[in-house]
């Protein structure tokens, strides 16, 4: 994706890789321990979709400003 944008993937993955590597584990595990706790099993996909929509608009922000 990076050599479509015209950027160094190398470089992009150092600045941007470890801190949403780091921002999934402090929400993944906790969405999962509450969804599998607490919400009924009819539901519980659509909460993970929820999430899931939260979390890929976050990691467009991410890939957009290069993880300034």
């Amino acid at each position: 994706m990076s050599l479509m944008e015209g950027t160094d993937p190398k470089e992009k993955l150092d600045k941007t890789y470890k801190s949403a590597l780091a921002k999934n584990w402090m929400v993944w595990p906790w969405v999962q321990a509450i969804n599998f706790k607490f919400v009924p099993l009819d539901h519980r996909v659509l909460v993970v979709n929820v999430v899931s929509l939260g979390w890929n608009c976050y990691l467009s922000y991410i890939n957009s400003t290069g993880g300034k």
